[in-house]
């Protein structure tokens, strides 16, 4: 199973946390400038990696709302339909590609809220998953660890945003 993880180089330290947290569960994630490959075009490198991914994880904070990137990858995500589990700061504006679509809110003023909030988001998104997924139980099984890993990021996130105030 494989994430790939949108996000503004500036939140790289948020990230690098996450990727650490997925790594130590057996999940791969992928973060394209950790995997440079000179000229090849960057538009067809993402493309292929977000096609390759199980769920495409956007990390959108204030400094990710501003990125070309970000939102250029948010599009190519919901071209190929994939399972797209959005973490938004809360005062973050939201991507028109992304309206409409429930995200996890981050509120470091109601981290409760949030966490419970992103619970029910992931067990949604759980449900849709599971009724597309083969009986295949070692399938199951790694889908069941990338939401119990979606939640412990969030509390990471949540934790990160607090000690930055």
């Amino acid at each position: 199973m494989k994430i790939f993880l949108s996000h503004s180089t500036k939140d790289r330290s948020i990230v690098n946390q996450i990727c650490e947290f997925l790594s130590s569960n057996q999940i791969e994630t992928y973060i394209a400038e950790d995997e440079p490959e000179p000229g090849r075009r960057l538009d067809e490198k993402i493309h292929q990696h977000i096609l390759e991914a199980s769920f495409f994880l956007v990390v959108l904070t204030k400094n990710g709302d501003r990125s070309k990137l970000v939102r250029e990858e948010i599009g190519i995500a919901i071209g190929l339909k994939k399972n797209i589990i959005p973490i938004v700061e809360n005062g973050t504006k939201i991507e028109s590609l992304l309206e409409g679509r429930e995200y996890i809110p981050l509120d470091p003023e109601k981290p409760e809220e949030a966490i419970e909030k992103s619970r029910e988001f992931i067990f949604k998104t759980q449900s849709q998953t599971v009724i597309e997924t083969t009986d295949d139980t070692a399938e199951l099984s790694l889908l069941f660890s990338v939401l119990a890993c979606t939640i412990s990021i969030i509390a990471l996130i949540l934790i990160l945003s607090m000690k930055s105030k």
